[in-house]
């Protein structure tokens, strides 16, 4: 009996589906950006313990364009979820509603505000 399970579970196991998703041309996850500036860096990192203190998971997002808006001193990162990329597949739930913009405050070193849109 005992060997019967664990072949049903084995097989159970081997049959899993895994989905890989691509991200858009130019897009960088956000898990593989390198801040190349102490701007950047300060607003990377604000924006890192942001998304974790609203439980979202951080290697799902890919920053589509990121810069530095001079005129109000507001760093924004372009965010956009791995589930709203357009696949025709199905298995995956379209969650383009967590796509945002992220918009960290130069002087006040944190994050203000994280609008979502939808592209």
């Amino acid at each position: 009996m005992c060997l019967f399970l664990a072949l049903v579970l084995f097989q159970a196991h081997s049959k899993s589906i895994t989905i890989l998703v691509n991200a858009p041309e130019g897009a960088v996850g956000l898990y593989e950006f390198a801040p190349e500036t102490e701007l950047e860096k300060n607003a990377y990192i604000s924006s890192i313990e942001y998304l974790k203190s609203k439980k979202k998971e951080i290697y799902r997002y890919y920053i589509i364009k990121h810069g530095l808006n001079v005129n109000s001193g507001i760093y924004q990162f372009y965010l956009q979820h791995s589930a709203s990329f357009g696949n025709s597949d199905k298995l995956i739930i379209n969650k383009s509603y967590n796509n945002g913009i992220i918009h960290y405050d130069v002087k006040t070193n944190e994050v203000i505000k994280f609008e979502r849109w939808r592209q």
